[in-house]
């Protein structure tokens, strides 16, 4: 539960710089959202709060969120995927009702003033109000250029007149965007595969620490390093965030983990490959064995394949056009189910999957290559590796087969002859 006296404290310490002016505009405060449960809430939240007094000296708060959308209308996910989700900036009402919605949704949430100067607190209330009217409010949301954190970030910026990327200059994250969603992401298994295997190669690029406020919690502790001269006294400096005040403090709690998942389960995949792999090798010829095999990887790299071409094609997102698996994980695999149909009769193979096998080693050659030489950085690298242990095991089957003509009554391993194929 929030605490009402922590909120009418802290707003009345951000209401007293001028109460006997007539409507003015006494601060800006910065609230972060903690994750939710929610698939759309993980990556947290940030609004800005903007106090007013009056002759009477009673205040009032108003809450400027620039990440309103209709998540639930039809469609809004697919829209988001193509990155035409169309977001705005609205008051969302005061900081009361603000925070008992946090509250009902069990997020966590807290306030920290900003610092400015009177004529810094009128602009950034003057732009926000700008911004809000019908005709201004609305834009395509992008996730790290233009995301409820970067608009207030890039606000704060051009009101200060650009001391908040100066100050950062220079300075690079520590962290690639890959690696911090995986905080994020962890626990949500859609979340986790979207990041690892459906986010391409532009999330494991440096980025500096000007970029790296699109995350809400590195910005509110950014914020808090940044330095300005006082205004009630130029000669010294402070800092822009005054330390984080908790209003609300999840209770239930979110499930996280490693945010790993994804790549834990290309380690088993491997193994399940390599093992079933070297069991159909020992029994060969075993038509129902090598097509089982083939199937084990074919369906889900072949459907995920199918899926990053889809988002390639479609998507107007970069990071998720510029997939480097699309190498690794054709979508012409989903071809090789002609040869599963082929191996569970007990046919040999035909010179069309011969050649497709060798394409497909020389698809993840070129992609190991790549990474040797720095042109590809895209991780994680084991996916690379499940990709080739598959494609070699494929072209070994394709020989394997080639070389032996086996005379079976088509699906049974019983009353099987082999020959060599050269008789």
């Amino acid at each position: 539960m929030f605490s009402m006296r922590m909120l009418g404290a802290v707003l009345l310490v951000a209401a007293t710089a001028h109460a006997d002016s007539v409507n003015s505009v006494n601060g800006v405060g910065l609230l972060t959202v903690g994750v939710g449960g929610k698939l759309f809430s993980r990556n947290g939240h940030s609004a800005l709060v903007v106090t007013k007094t009056f002759p009477d000296k009673h205040f009032e708060s108003t809450v400027y969120n620039f990440g309103v959308a209709d998540f639930g209308a039809p469609g809004f996910a697919w829209e988001y995927l193509r990155g035409r989700a169309q977001f705005w900036l609205a008051s969302t009402g005061s900081l009361e009702g603000t925070l008992s919605f946090y509250a009902r949704e069990d997020r966590t949430v807290s306030y920290q003033r900003l610092n400015l100067t009177d004529a810094e607190a009128d602009q950034v209330v003057a732009k926000l109000e700008q911004n809000a009217r019908p005709e201004n409010a609305q834009y395509h949301y992008h996730h790290l250029h233009n995301s409820c954190t970067t608009k207030i970030r890039d606000l704060l910026d051009q009101v200060l007149h650009g001391q908040i990327r100066s100050q950062l200059q220079g300075q690079s994250s520590p962290e690639t965007v890959r690696v911090r969603s995986r905080k994020h992401w962890a626990g949500s298994l859609a979340g986790e595969f979207l990041n690892e295997v459906f986010v391409g190669r532009l999330h494991d690029r440096p980025m500096d620490a000007y970029g790296a406020l699109y995350d809400p919690f590195f910005l509110s502790r950014t914020l808090e390093q940044i330095k300005l001269p006082d205004p009630k006294s130029g000669a010294a400096r402070i800092a822009l965030a005054a330390p984080a005040k908790v209003f609300y403090q999840q209770e239930r709690g979110v499930t996280f983990g490693s945010g790993l998942a994804p790549i834990y389960l290309a380690y088993v995949w491997i193994a399940l490959v390599c093992v079933l792999a070297l069991i159909a090798w020992i029994r060969w010829p075993s038509p129902r064995l090598s097509a089982a095999w083939l199937l084990l990887w074919l369906v889900p790299l072949g459907v995920i394949a199918l899926l990053q071409t889809g988002l390639a094609l479609v998507s107007t997102i970069p990071e998720l056009r510029y997939n480097e698996l699309l190498l690794s994980f054709p979508f012409s695999d989903v071809a090789l189910v002609g040869l599963a149909r082929r191996w569970r009769r007990g046919e040999s193979v035909t010179t069309f999957f011969r050649a497709y096998a060798i394409f497909r080693i020389a698809l993840v050659v070129a992609a190991l290559i790549g990474h040797a030489t720095g042109i590809f950085y895209q991780q994680p690298g084991v996916l690379v590796g499940l990709s080739m242990v598959c494609a070699l095991g494929l072209l070994a089957f394709v020989e394997r087969s080639r070389r032996t003509i086996t005379l079976c009554r088509p699906g049974r391993l019983s009353g099987c002859r082999v020959f060599p194929a050269s008789l």
